[in-house]
């Protein structure tokens, strides 16, 4: 048996932090966090669709977020 792939070690146990993650910061900048580059990023994102998932999941609670406080705002 071959040694794990950076996905399983550096990416999967950190799924939930992605989805907070991706509300503040960039996938490069994820990328970077996790210690994996970019470009093993785009591609662990197409390979692994929980990942994709997460990502979307993330960026939906954000707009989500801004809707609300833009709300607020205007109702003073």
């Amino acid at each position: 048996m071959g040694r794990k792939c950076r996905y399983e070690t550096h990416v999967l146990p950190y799924i939930d932090q992605v989805r907070e993650w991706i509300q503040l910061l960039t996938e490069d900048q994820i990328a970077k966090r996790l210690g994996i580059s970019q470009r093993s990023f785009q591609k662990y994102k197409n390979d692994h669709p929980e990942l994709a998932q997460a990502l979307k999941e993330g960026r939906q609670e954000l707009v989500e977020n801004l809707k609300m406080t833009l709300k607020k705002k205007a109702q003073g």
